[in-house]
């Protein structure tokens, strides 16, 4: 019935009939997917108006609603949804569509396709500014899921959106430990020794805290425990040890071999301070941050 109210594209009929159908006690489990599946194949059709499957998009979510054996495909129907409102600029409402849905419990959605929406979660979070929303959000992902070789996009979108997060509240330290995530996730050469040099650079700039509020302040993100650092300055005497820094970036090198001395003086130290903050780009055009090294 359903398809050939499909072909006729009789759609307000066809829907109609999908909810009796989805309401009959004793309809196989199966059958109401085949159902709701062969309506769907109504919005792959580039003939119907935007608006058309936009309210088709609307009657599939609502009929597929609360039935936890047909939940992936009314996820399916409501991530839809929610790139339209997005498209149409309704972040806050495409936000709520997706933070209702609880990606997170549904068992049978692909692995990368549950990842892709929390990832666009994270996205609309930053993009209405609700820093609490984007915690929530975060937590749902741990290190290991984005770890694996096919996630290695995911993972870099993913910690570049948790660098926008912490770069709003001022946390150098976890600032720095995202982009040494990204530093051992990058194929590039050149690539990862910019994150590396920014890596440094952060880590000279952050201020002392206690291990507990950094711990406080990173729960937050999927760092993995190559990224668990907690002391600045146990990371300062890592980062002075750390071959490469000391051969392919000198003049950090020996500023963080000045800011392990205990010997340190201001004189001494204006000069090199002055350099690095004219050129590198996580320091030059932040006087802010220019100010806390």
């Amino acid at each position: 019935i359903i398809r050939i109210l499909r072909h006729q594209k009789k759609y307000d009929v066809m829907l109609e009939q999908l909810e009796n159908l989805t309401k009959r006690r004793n309809q196989m489990k199966q059958v109401q997917s085949g159902m709701v599946t062969e309506a769907g194949l109504v919005i792959d059709d580039e003939s119907i108006p935007q608006e058309l499957r936009t309210e088709v998009l609307t009657r599939l979510a609502h009929v597929t609603e609360g039935k936890i054996h047909i939940e992936l495909e009314h996820a399916r129907f409501s991530v839809l949804l929610a790139k339209i409102a997005e498209d149409d600029g309704r972040n806050k409402e495409a936000s709520d569509m997706l933070v209702a849905l609880q990606v997170e419990t549904i068992t049978n959605m692909p692995r990368l396709e549950k990842l892709a929406i929390l990832i666009n979660q994270l996205q609309l979070a930053l993009r209405i500014g609700d820093p609490h929303l984007v915690q929530v959000t975060s937590r749902k992902i741990n290190y290991r899921a984005i770890s694996k070789d096919d996630t290695k996009d995911i993972k870099a979108t993913y910690f570049n959106l948790m660098l926008q997060h912490f770069a709003s509240k001022n946390e150098y330290l976890v600032m720095a430990r995202c982009w040494h995530e990204l530093y051992l996730t990058e194929g590039d050469e050149d690539k990862k020794l910019q994150h590396l040099s920014n890596v440094v650079a952060l880590v000279l700039i952050a201020p002392h805290q206690s291990k507990k509020d950094v711990e406080d302040v990173a729960e937050c993100a999927a760092f993995s425990p190559k990224s668990n650092q907690t002391s600045r300055n146990d990371w300062l005497k890592d980062l002075e040890a750390n071959k490469r820094v000391e051969a392919e970036l000198a003049s950090l090198h020996e500023l963080v071999k000045e800011f392990n001395t205990v010997e340190l003086v201001r004189i001494k130290l204006e000069r090199a301070c002055q350099q690095i903050c004219s050129h590198h780009p996580l320091l030059v055009e932040f006087p802010a941050r220019q100010q806390e090294l």
